[in-house]
């Protein structure tokens, strides 16, 4: 058995000695070919087909800050651009860029000029990824604390109704007069508001502090962030082939293996490495391609392993690009997903609003009772409270795809390679809060709805 496998001991010396050169180009993996894409237009999802596509609605009202502020005023852009530029590990990215500036030595065509050139370019797109990310969960936190203010202010206004029919209820029976109402759901109704408020309360904290924490502002100031947020929820269909195309041109990431590809060489071949190992662990550890003792005893390794290089670089750009095509589709699909949400809450709001209209139509004639109206007019509180709710979600997954797209930095002012270092006025300050945009007070509260009439008509 040694005497058979001798032939292949030989041959796999041979081949180690002789570094295996061949001009056959590395095998790729092969993906099966597309149609050109037509646009990937999500349309009407799950709204029924003889229901008519509104335009762009707005779900809610403006939600004025409730009483027991103060509160100060941010806008989406505000926590968007202010979140880029406080990302703390871009500035420690820009630091190490300006270090690599700072060490391009005079003669701009040397190996170590070539690779520093390149390598503070890779530092520049690795800040703007890191912004945009940035950016992205401020402006996510953003939203979600504005969904929670407005479902605040619906809870509000609901508990406001069944502590007004409770009080309904106990002046007529202490007049003596029987009602069929369920006293005892109202209590348990009661009972579960101030449950979900404390809850809301809660969440509104959390929310504050971790924007706080995204934006730089002071951690420790007791004063509520309030969330400038509009909730137009737009009518179109989500284009998902033209946010691709936007993503493809964008994306840091794609930048970044574009350009190594661009200038793979001698000086640029240890930042191809380091970018290979971010991939897998496994990858880019063969160094011995540029030894300088190896090149002289054997020159034709050092092209064994830009040729290797050149086709991982490759593989890895069209994996990347594949993997983004599925992350926008996917995001496209969940914004379209929660435009329809949106839509449908809003359909079912205005049929509430419309079996409230004939009730109250009913009552004038004593066909109903002011119960019945006032059941009906919390059906409305709380479509109102739905609607409001899926549009914040659409808002957040509109906040996810344009994420996915690598534009929030851009929007910002961040990004390029061919830019100096960023140097953008923060539009807050790091320390106070003296540019915020304070609140006025809160007017004092409505006076009290006649009973028989909840809301108004």
């Amino acid at each position: 058995m040694l005497r058979a496998s001798l032939p292949i001991v030989l041959n796999l010396v041979a081949a180690a000695l002789s570094g295996c050169a061949s001009d056959k180009p590395f095998s790729l993996p092969w993906h099966a070919p597309c149609e050109t894409p037509e646009p990937n237009l999500f349309g009407r999802g799950m709204i029924p087909a003889d229901a008519p596509l509104p335009a762009s609605f707005a779900a809610t009202t403006a939600i004025a800050p409730p009483a027991g502020g103060p509160y100060v005023l941010m806008s989406a852009q505000e926590a968007q651009c202010r979140a880029a530029e406080q990302a703390v590990t871009a500035h420690l990215v820009d630091i190490e860029r300006e270090l690599a500036i700072a060490s391009i030595p005079p003669r701009p065509e040397s190996r170590v000029a070539r690779g520093l050139r390149v390598h503070q370019q890779l530092l520049a797109l690795r800040a703007g990824q890191i912004r945009n990310d940035a950016a992205g969960e401020a402006l996510e936190t953003f939203y979600q604390l504005a969904g929670a203010e407005a479902s605040l202010t619906s809870l509000e206004k609901t508990l406001a109704h069944v502590r007004t029919t409770l009080g309904y209820l106990d002046e007529l029976r202490a007049e003596g007069i029987q009602t069929p109402t369920d006293e005892s759901e109202l209590r348990r109704q009661e009972l579960d508001l101030l449950r979900r408020r404390a809850e809301l309360e809660w969440t509104i904290a959390q929310l504050n502090g971790q924007l706080r924490l995204l934006t730089g502002l002071c951690l420790e100031a007791p004063v509520r962030i309030w969330p400038d947020a509009d909730f137009l929820v737009a009518g179109e269909p989500v284009d998902g082939h033209g946010a691709l195309e936007i993503a493809l041109a964008s994306r840091a990431d794609l930048a970044i293996l574009r350009l190594l590809s661009a200038t793979l060489d001698e000086a640029t071949m240890p930042l191809v490495r380091g970018a290979l190992q971010t991939r897998d662990a496994t990858l880019g550890n063969v160094t011995s391609g540029f030894d300088r003792l190896l090149q002289l005893l054997r020159p034709a390794r050092g092209e064994d392993e830009l040729r290797a290089r050149e086709a991982q670089l490759s593989a890895l750009l069209v994996e990347s690009e594949r993997e983004l095509t599925v992350a926008v589709y996917a995001a496209a699909g969940a914004m379209q997903m929660r435009r329809d949400q949106a839509v449908l809450a809003k359909m079912s709001l205005e049929r509430a609003r419309q079996q409230l209209s004939e009730l109250r139509q009913m009552r004038d004639i004593g066909q109903a009772t002011a119960f019945d109206v006032a059941a009906q007019e919390g059906s409305v509180l709380e479509a109102e409270s739905l609607l409001a709710q899926k549009a914040a979600q659409w808002r957040v997954a509109q906040v996810k795809l344009r994420q996915a797209m690598g534009v929030l930095a851009l929007e910002c002012g961040f990004g390029g390679i061919g830019s100096c270092l960023p140097h953008v006025e923060p539009p807050l300050p790091v320390d106070g809060e003296e540019s915020l945009h304070p609140l006025p007070p809160p007017e004092s509260p409505p006076a009290p709805l006649p009973p028989d009439s909840f809301l108004p008509e």
